[in-house]
């Protein structure tokens, strides 16, 4: 250390005695004093280091790990688990945040309530006026020629058979004149098939079937009905020409010279329009003066060709619900809060713009379930035929286990003389053993059910004018297209459809369609 080499320095000039004056020798003893100080200290210093040295632990563990194990990724059901935690909290959370801002609302529901019932008030006045105004101009719109539409027979008559399908087409035939077909049509008319395509894929009871088609074709012929057309209608969520192409018409229009016309198509008709005579339930409220409907349907005779099968908006869908897009074209979607009533009105328009109005309905294979499109088909083997369009809904709606008078656009059609729809009214002809049958179908749950309740039906149904048009229109159609489509026909109905032309008879006679095209020649 420097502190021991200075006081070795300092004794060694003591010691030999090189100061003598004493003055000096006090000067060499005080710094030495003073450094024997420090060394002393810095010495302390190192002892106490030293035995806080002594005094101290350390532990030290070693642990040896043979192998390593990588950490467990979380499995699905732990993934779900952790999921649905998360939600639930996330749920509580919102609905705490929902009171708070209720509560925090409140102070100004009274006056917000206030303004609201102001608005309403005029609008409701402001329409009332226009109502007026258009029922002023409505007066004066042009009407088409009343058409002398064929009076009801004395007692409804709805014919009924069993048939195979090695018959079917000659059933058809018989069918007709059964149903009183040819006394119920106007010859000198020309009359057109409105067949039913509720979707472009050839999905079993969902579509008219080509012997259906075919077999009513040779009704007519035979009966002198020469002049016969074909009319297709465009909705947002099936394609006319690619459903005939995939459910088998076109070979038959062509065999049997039928022109086929699109309702959506200038070049093919024009849509006019119209002031009913009769009294409507809900068009007129719909449209006002702006109703309008095709100009070629107006003197024409008109064979709906609908199937047997449910519907998730009227519970059964038949020759009534087949006019539904032949007549209605702008405004379609918003008609349908008042679906039952829409059906009945159009019902009395065709009974003043027809000259007759003929029905030929398939349930060789019925459709059980959230029809028209997804359901489940099932074998019926039947066919009926009938000129009053209620009592064939009516007939078909007992077959499939429904009371007819429960459903409300049969009540309501039968309580204004459209037609007759309690059971034990209408005369069966035919295997009228068929008709006593009880399928037991129901209408079933599906999104599509919700969907319509919060767009048509439910409390929020005022909100149509917005979700029934564009942008929302087109998402509306998009979820429709990818979820029948894209999902539901990919992954279920396509091979349900597949199966159904292997193991059913009415599937292999659909494939001898796909094969040899129309299978009676003119």
């Amino acid at each position: 250390m420097n502190a021991q080499k200075l006081e070795a320095r300092l004794q060694e000039l003591v010691a030999s005695k090189q100061t003598s004056k004493v003055q000096e020798l006090l000067e060499v003893e005080r710094e030495l004093a003073r450094v024997r100080g420090e060394i002393e200290r810095f010495e302390g210093k190192l002892r106490l280091f030293d035995n806080l040295v002594d005094l101290s632990t350390i532990t030290v563990r070693l642990t040896i790990q043979e192998r390593y194990v990588p950490p467990r990724p979380p499995s699905l059901g732990e993934d779900v688990r952790s999921t649905l935690r998360d939600s639930w909290l996330a749920l509580r959370a919102f609905g705490r945040g929902f009171l708070l801002v209720l509560i925090a609302v409140l102070p100004w529901a009274l006056p917000i309530a206030l303004v609201v019932w102001l608005s309403v008030r005029g609008e409701t006045s402001r329409r009332a006026e226009a109502a007026s105004h258009r029922h002023a101009r409505a007066l004066s719109l042009p009407r088409p020629p009343r058409i002398a539409y064929r009076p009801a027979m004395s007692k409804a008559t709805v014919a009924i058979l069993r048939t195979r399908p090695d018959r079917v087409l000659e059933d058809h035939v018989r069918l007709f004149e059964l149903a009183k077909g040819p006394e119920s049509l106007d010859r000198s008319a020309v009359t057109f098939l409105k067949d039913n395509i509720s979707w472009h894929y050839p999905f079993p009871s969902a579509n008219t079937t080509p012997w259906q088609l075919e077999g009513t074709i040779l009704a007519l012929r035979r009966h002198g009905f020469r002049e016969i057309t074909c009319v297709q209608n465009k909705t947002e969520v099936t394609d006319a020409r690619k459903g005939e192409d995939l459910n088998l018409y076109r070979p038959i229009f062509a065999a049997h010279q039928i022109p086929v016309l699109f309702n959506f198509l200038e070049a093919d008709t024009r849509w006019i329009p119209y002031r009913p005579r009769a009294r409507m339930h809900a068009l007129d409220r719909i449209y006002g003066d702006e109703l309008r409907i095709p100009e070629y349907f107006v003197g024409k005779n008109v064979v709906h060709l609908p199937t047997v099968k449910c519907h998730i908006y009227t519970t059964t869908t038949g020759a009534m619900k087949n006019a539904f897009g032949g007549l209605l074209n702008h405004k379609r979607h918003q008609t349908h809060t008042f679906i039952h009533e829409t059906l009945v009105d159009l019902l009395a328009i065709q009974r003043e713009i027809h000259p007759g109005i003929f029905c030929v309905m398939d349930g060789t294979t019925a459709g059980n379930g959230t029809g028209p499109r997804i359901m489940t088909p099932v074998q019926k083997d039947v066919i009926l035929a009938s000129r009053d369009q209620v009592a064939i809904d009516a007939v078909a709606a007992k077959l499939m286990g429904f009371d007819p008078m429960s459903i409300r656009y049969l009540r309501l059609a039968h309580e204004d003389g459209l037609g007759v729809a309690r059971p034990e009214e209408i005369e069966l002809v035919g295997d009228v053993d068929a008709a006593r049958e009880s399928w037991g179908f129901e209408v079933g749950r599906c999104f599509h059910q919700f969907a319509a309740w919060i767009t048509w039906f439910g409390p929020t149904k005022f909100l149509q004018r917005y979700l029934t048009r564009p942008p929302i229109l087109h998402l509306g159609n998009f979820y429709s297209f990818f979820y029948h489509d894209v999902l539901h026909w990919r992954l279920k109905e396509r091979a349900i459809y597949e199966r159904w032309l292997e193991r059913s008879p009415w599937g292999e006679h659909f494939a001898r369609y796909a094969r040899e095209g129309a299978l009676a020649r003119p």
